[in-house]
């Protein structure tokens, strides 16, 4: 049940990754849009933390996406 969790918590932020991926973009674009540290992203895209709602809507707003498209699955 853990392990299964973990893999949750990774998946948080993959449709993040993969859309800044196919428009060549990097985390650290992103992050300096959003005004945190890179490293606060990574910890998100390695899943160790999972965004607050507001980071989310932040990111949606950003990367000009709807929340259901980067965030539900």
């Amino acid at each position: 049940m853990h392990i299964k969790f973990l893999c949750n918590r990774k998946r948080v932020m993959n449709k993040v990754i993969e859309h800044l991926k196919e428009n060549e973009r990097s985390l650290s674009w992103l992050s300096r849009r959003l005004g945190m540290s890179r490293v606060t992203l990574s910890t998100w895209a390695n899943g160790k933390v999972i965004p607050s709602y507001a980071y989310k809507l932040a990111i949606c707003y950003v990367l000009n996406k709807p929340y259901e498209e980067l965030f539900k699955e």
